[in-house]
């Protein structure tokens, strides 16, 4: 187990981890910021899991970024200019102004959460609106599935304190990679894998 101090640093690592998913233009980027958010993700995790149940979703957390990596790296053509900062920063402004929400409503979340620490209840409930909005924002299929990896993550940041079974853990994981193989396939099969990120 982990102490409450290393975990409250998870918490946030992966909050802030989320909220830069929504400004990084480049896919490796997405990437390399999805496999850091599934790290922390595993921190926050050993507070209510026993070390195999984390591992496990670190390990479907990482397969599914290596899926996502090898079908955009299938896909990439020559980037274009980048887009104009207003759209970074209006998306970070919609990040912060959703975690302001998050803030905002500690008090609802501790009545609905009672048995999950702080720290780990506002991350995982910030970081699964974050990654609700990177998913909502875009049409291209790898920041739509690194979006509903990123809310997948936070709901397991909340679910980890009610549920600690072998065979759910077990589906989520598998649900894990399910959905990064749908991305995946999507990249792939559309030409939506060459519009901009």
């Amino acid at each position: 187990m982990l102490t409450t101090a290393w975990a409250q640093w998870a918490a946030w690592l992966m909050t802030g981890l989320a909220l830069l998913l929504l400004v990084v233009h480049d896919w490796r980027g997405l990437i390399a910021g999805l496999a850091a958010l599934e790290v922390a993700l595993v921190a926050v995790l050993l507070q209510a899991w026993p070390l195999p149940l984390a591992a496990t979703q670190l390990i479907a957390g990482w397969l599914a970024g290596a899926m996502l990596a090898i079908a955009q790296n299938l896909r990439a053509r020559q980037q274009n200019l980048p887009p104009p900062l207003t759209g970074r920063f209006v998306r970070l402004l919609a990040g912060v102004l959703a975690l302001a929400l998050v803030l905002s409503s500690a008090p609802a979340l501790a009545r609905l959460w009672p048995a999950v620490p702080g720290a780990a209840r506002l991350g995982g409930a910030a970081v699964a609106l974050l990654g609700l909005i990177q998913a909502a924002w875009s049409r291209h299929p790898l920041r739509l599935t690194v979006g509903l990896l990123t809310a997948l993550g936070g709901f397991l940041a909340l679910y980890a304190w009610q549920q600690q079974g072998l065979l759910l853990t077990g589906l989520l994981a598998m649900f894990h990679v399910l959905l990064a193989w749908a991305g995946s396939y999507l990249i792939h099969q559309t030409l939506a894998g060459e519009e901009a990120l």
